[in-house]
């Protein structure tokens, strides 16, 4: 525990208590990983502790205002380009005092010297919000636990105030308790704006409030002003100007560094959001820099993401936080930052950003192809039965075969190293077309599909299973993998691959049992064992740690199950297997929640302990609100709604065709029934249910459409 000295102070009827335990946040905006390399002191500051890429998403619209304020609550939120404007007290704007215009706006009482007016719309558009936000969670958390908060710098420019980093700083009334922020900037006619920063100034008034202790938030507007000089300026004027910027910024905090105790204190560097050229080039991953007590030399770590290297803006509060010893309180979601050991860092995480960026831009386009690939796949199948136009029904039957392969070949991490689009696409072509090659070697397709489908389903789970045990390396680059850009999920397994698993279990299995003569008894213990065992790698927090797909898939599992060995009309079967899952349930929630790492399951659990129900509403609220989006704006809903329709199809045309089809694959039919119950479930309980709900539809409808080909062309 750090040495600290407390000293109480009497203000306005507070008590404050100095504590002379520092840290240092320093907001330096719109930079890029790439530019810390033209940064010595910055590079200096790396090599004495960890660096990372950090994820800037926010809630609503992504603009600078919303990531500022997202960093302050701990949580993604939103400003809606509000909260620019913060004053002090006393400064004069539009003929008032900052004091007036704050207490005619809110209603409060005036305790601090920095206020920010706009904290009542800033709360009002939090509110709109499909989870729970607390504009200022961190300035209040701090406050109310007696540690002084103060904030120096703006980013203003001759037309406008600029003092977004308020919003980090606040608490919850919109209040600072010290600081300046009306540091007028010196008037520069080779620098952006005409102004720069008056540095000078600056670090005195630093020095100042290191004497009191607590949290210090540096805003270095230059960085700022120069990005946003950037986009009017000739390009080549607007990168020399914004050079000599991000140098003089290097320079001032290469003061700051030798200032600091880093055996006692904390200094962070964060950039809440991208450079101009950045977003252009679609690289929203900024840089994060910290030092200090118990931070390694190496890699940025933390349970939010539990990626090396990855951290995410919700983590800089309870990093705050628990460096002061403080409680991260409910509803912050990030989790404190930590640092693992390794070297070469920057040059690791240049081409680490490269590679996700890369991913980032190839996603849309090979996710587009491969749901049009599936829709076109069903258009000719719709064609072939209803002898619109001819169709060759063996080609067919290969098409289909290589659509089931395609989400096993996005798994191999070959494909997603630093490679043209066009090359990435070519090899993914090439490794789903060997896998078709060797299923219909197998196989003899088109004569016997049932063993290519069996040999694809168990292919793609197997694969699935096995990244999942080794903490989804492949996974984690794959294109149908989770995409730390969006920051939905940085670990376990997503939503795409976890209907995947699920569907390509049952279908493999149910495909399996078709084929191989087996007892009862003997598919019994395969079945359970292997059914557990997924539902285990899929909800497990130390390896897939979904908790809508632990619920699907144990439905999708247990009624398949039923299905295969028990009669429907026994309902004593349901009644036995319903107590015996709840306790089961049971035992595995109580051993993630006491013994395992946190993840979202174990979090909904300890937030309905501590805040009742509530949580859960705001879960179900949140489900729905992002299927809603989805289901508007993903090609996964187009893919889901076309494979709905032509299983519909079949269902009542041919006349009799799908109970023959029930007859002559009843292991098959049986796991289509469970996997679509869990196909149901997948789309009630994950934030991105529709994704889910279509890539489980993947190895339920194209196996059906694979045989269906085959009985219609024996028909004819």
């Amino acid at each position: 525990m750090f040495a600290s000295e407390v000293k109480a102070e009497k203000e306005s009827g507070q008590t404050i208590l100095s504590n002379k335990k520092i840290c240092t946040l320093i907001v330096l905006d719109r930079v890029s990983i790439n530019d810390i390399e033209k940064l010595p002191n910055l590079k200096k500051l790396i090599e004495k502790g960890s660096i990372g890429l950090m994820n800037t998403k926010c809630a609503g619209n992504f603009e600078p205002a919303g990531c500022y304020l997202t960093i302050g609550a701990g949580t993604r939120a939103s400003a809606s380009g509000k909260g620019k404007l913060a004053l002090m007290e006393y400064e004069i704007h539009n003929g008032f005092k900052g004091e007036k215009i704050y207490k005619n706006l809110t209603g409060n009482e005036v305790y601090g010297k920095i206020l920010v007016p706009e904290i009542p719309l800033l709360i009002e558009e939090n509110l709109k919000q499909d989870h729970e936000i607390v504009p200022g969670l961190l300035g209040e958390t701090l406050k109310s636990s007696g540690i002084t908060v103060s904030l120096i710098g703006n980013a203003d420019t001759f037309d406008e105030k600029n003092r977004l980093a308020a919003l980090t700083a606040m608490d919850g009334k919109g209040q600072i308790f010290n600081g300046k922020i009306d540091i007028n900037p010196i008037y520069d006619e080779e620098s952006p704006f005409f102004f720069t920063t008056d540095y000078e100034s600056m670090y005195d008034e630093y020095l100042k409030l290191r004497s009191l202790g607590g949290l210090i938030v540096v805003y270095i507007g230059d960085s700022v002003r120069a990005d946003e000089y950037y986009k009017l300026s000739d390009k080549t004027r607007g990168y020399s100007l914004r050079f000599n910027s991000l140098k003089k910024a290097d320079t001032f905090i290469g003061k700051i560094i030798n200032t600091v105790n880093f055996s006692r204190e904390l200094l962070i560097v964060v950039t809440p959001f991208p450079s101009y050229w950045s977003i252009k080039n679609k690289e929203y991953l900024t840089p994060l820099i910290i030092s200090g007590s118990n931070i390694k030399k190496g890699l940025v770590i933390s349970d939010t993401t539990k990626r090396p290297g990855i951290v995410a803006n919700i983590d800089v509060a309870p990093t705050i936080l628990s460096f002061f010893d403080l409680k991260v309180p409910y509803p912050m979601l990030g989790k404190a930052i930590k640092s693992i050991t390794y070297t070469n860092t920057l040059s690791y995480l240049i081409n680490l950003n490269k590679k996700i960026t890369m991913n980032y831009i190839a996603r849309p386009y090979i996710i587009k192809t491969y749901v049009f690939m599936q829709i076109f796949g069903v258009i000719l199948f719709l064609s072939y039965i209803f002898k619109l136009f001819f169709v060759n029904p063996n080609w067919l039957i290969y098409f289909f075969m290589f659509n089931l392969t395609v989400p096993a070949a996005l798994l191999f991490p070959f494909i997603f190293e630093t490679i043209s689009l066009s090359n990435k696409i070519l090899i993914l072509t090439l490794t789903s077309f060997i896998i078709t090659v060797i299923s219909i070697l197998i196989s003899k397709t088109p004569k016997n599909p049932i063993y290519s489908i069996t040999f694809i389903c168990i292919a793609t789970f197997l694969l699935i299973s096995f990244d999942l045990l080794f903490h989804a390396k492949w996974m984690k680059n794959s294109l149908l993998g989770y995409d730390v850009i969006g920051g939905a999920r940085y670990y376990g397994i997503g939503n795409e691959y976890m209907g995947v698993l699920f569907s390509s279990t049952i279908m493999g299995i149910s495909s399996l049992f078709e084929i191989a003569k087996v007892n009862e008894s003997f598919k019994k213990v395969i079945m359970g064992l292997l059914f557990f065992t997924i539902f285990f790698l899929i909800s497990s927090p130390y390896f897939g740690s979904n908790v809508g797909g632990a619920i699907a898939s144990f439905s999708a599992f247990l009624t398949t199950y039923i299905l295969y060995f028990y009669k429907i009309s026994d309902y004593k079967i349901y009644i036995k297997y319903f107590v015996i899952s709840s306790i089961v349930l049971a035992i595995i929630l109580i051993i993630f929640c006491k013994f395992g790492p946190q993840s979202h399951l174990t979090l909904l659990v300890f937030s309905l302990e501590s805040q009742g129900l509530k949580p859960l509403y705001l879960v179900v609220i949140r489900k729905l609100s992002m299927n809603y989006r989805l289901f508007k704006y993903t090609p996964w809903t187009k893919a889901l709604l076309f494979s709905l329709l032509t299983l519909l199809i079949l269902m009542k045309w041919p006349v009799g065709f799908f109970k023959k089809m029930n007859q002559n694959y009843p292991f098959l039919f049986k796991g289509i029934a469970g996997t679509s119950f869990g196909t149901f479930l997948a789309l009630v309980f994950n934030d991105s249910g529709i994704v889910a709900a279509a890539t489980s539809m993947i190895f339920s409808c194209l196996p059906v459409l694979i045989l269906s080909i085959k009985e219609i062309g024996e028909r004819r």
